[in-house]
């Protein structure tokens, strides 16, 4: 199983979630910036998903993008290996997809099951859909196949 901390020793952090649903539903960035002076901008919730994470989910560009100008880590794993930018795929989120790669967020990462975004953006959603272009266009790899051999290419 990937490991859901960076590269650094650092203590994971995690936030209150009865705390943040407000903050993000009402998008008042200082608020979440007071906040996020206590666990972090990389805090964790239950499912060791980061604020990214459930930004990427919740098709919350305004904090996404906040998130990403105060340094937090598109690279991080939740406890299924996912980074913000399987979550991003998953929900379909193809304007969150844009940002996080490019801030970084690598487009072949894989989750514990060996899939990668593009993966779960093939499985999930039309294949002309703009998740799937979009992942494409950044340089995904359609071959790359999960631990039971299943390539996007194959679902498209």
């Amino acid at each position: 199983m990937r490991s859901p901390v960076s590269s650094s020793s650092e203590l994971i952090r995690y936030f209150d979630e009865s705390r943040i649903e407000p903050l993000f539903l009402s998008c008042d960035l200082a608020a979440l910036d007071t906040y996020l002076a206590g666990p972090g901008v990389d805090a964790r919730g239950r499912h060791e998903e980061t604020l990214l994470m459930r930004a990427a989910d919740e098709h919350n560009l305004l904090v996404l993008s906040h998130l990403l100008s105060a340094g937090a880590d598109p690279l991080l794993h939740d406890a299924a290996g996912r980074t913000a930018l399987h979550h991003a795929a998953l929900a379909g989120n193809d304007a969150a997809a844009e940002l996080l790669i490019a801030a970084g967020a690598e487009v072949d990462a894989r989750d514990n099951d060996g899939r990668t975004a593009l993966w779960h953006a093939a499985a999930l959603h039309l294949p002309d859909s703009a998740i799937v272009d979009v992942l494409l266009r950044s340089g995904a790899g359609g071959r790359l196949r999960d631990d039971r051999g299943v390539s996007p290419d194959d679902m498209l």
